[in-house]
């Protein structure tokens, strides 16, 4: 019977840290630093974050040598892994760990292994409004050309985009699990009260 007690316990736990790990990172992105911004959203999809942004105001190339712009996600252990390079304006990519903030660094490649320290732009996530299910997540980029000094990225943000879909799916999750607690209780309350009948007869029949 304890050991019985001590599982559904444990189940329940296990259940409500996920849930507080899925949700933690859940929110809209606003990364600005002067004529620079990026708009996006991070969602939790099955094992990792699905992060996606778009951005205006990134000048081609930043300076010299350094023709191309990644998105970086700080860990809250303190590393730092590449999300993706920005590219047209926009960028996506999964983290499949806390993060405390996004990144976006000028680099030399598409592809470096570690951060440079030009840091172009940087922003937290904002969790989502429960009460407006429109966020977004959706953007359209208009290129402009590369190699120029002067020539910056534009990109048109289209913020009537409706993630529902996304946004809710958290919160119907959360309600399933707190159901399943609910029950998992009950049969607790259940087992306890079987157990004690069980006691009384076996007292009174000695």
């Amino acid at each position: 019977m304890k050991k019985l007690i001590g599982v559904l316990a444990a189940l329940g736990i296990i259940i409500g840290l996920g849930v507080g790990v899925a949700q933690a990172n859940e929110g809209s992105l606003n990364l600005v630093n002067g004529s620079i911004a990026c708009d996006g959203a991070s969602l939790w999809r099955e094992s990792a974050y699905r992060v996606s942004a778009s951005c205006k105001g990134l000048v081609y190339p930043y300076e010299t040598q350094y023709e191309h712009y990644v998105a970086w996600a700080k860990l809250d252990k303190g590393d730092v892994v590449r999300i993706g390079e920005v590219e047209r304006g926009y960028f996506e990519g999964n983290v499949s760990e806390l993060f405390q903030k996004i990144v976006i660094t000028a680099e030399k490649e598409g592809l470096p292994r570690r951060a440079s320290t030009k840091e172009v732009v940087s922003g937290t996530v904002m969790a989502f409004n429960q009460e407006n299910s429109e966020q977004t997540v959706i953007s359209q980029a208009t290129p402009a050309p590369i190699g120029k000094s002067d020539s910056t990225m534009t990109v048109q943000s289209d913020l009537q985009a409706n993630a529902s879909t996304g946004v809710t799916a958290g919160s119907v999750i959360g309600k399933i699990l707190k159901s399943l607690l609910i029950i998992i209780g009950v049969i607790i309350l259940v087992a306890v009260g079987a157990s004690l009948v069980f006691r009384r007869r076996g007292s009174v029949s000695a």
